[in-house]
């Protein structure tokens, strides 16, 4: 899953795709925008669902410290998931840290 970036313009975006590296022909559903334009976001698959936190907007000079998840077969939208409780901020823009209120 890629999650944000950056255009040709240089403007943050929020556009999501799911890829597949082992098979370049597995054409993917459609995912949903993520909430907000960033870049810079970690994310992981847990508990079947990906997990999507933080993430730099250097337009607005935000970092965020907010997690989403995903499930395609559960609903077609992010659920905002938790906070980071400890936050850091990599030399990729990023913010990690210790996660909350997993259910």
């Amino acid at each position: 899953m890629v999650v944000g970036g950056y255009a040709d313009d240089h403007k943050p975006f929020n556009k999501v795709e799911i890829i597949d590296l082992s098979n370049q022909n597995l054409t993917c559903s459609p995912v949903p925008d993520f909430p907000y334009a960033e870049y810079g976001s970690v994310g992981t698959y847990i508990n079947n669902r990906a997990l999507v936190c933080g993430g730099f907007n250097i337009d607005e000079d935000i970092y965020y410290s907010d997690c989403y998840s995903y499930e395609d077969n559960v609903s077609n939208h992010f659920f905002y998931t938790m906070v980071l409780l400890a936050l850091q901020i990599s030399p990729f823009y990023s913010r990690t840290g210790f996660l909350s209120n997993l259910p």
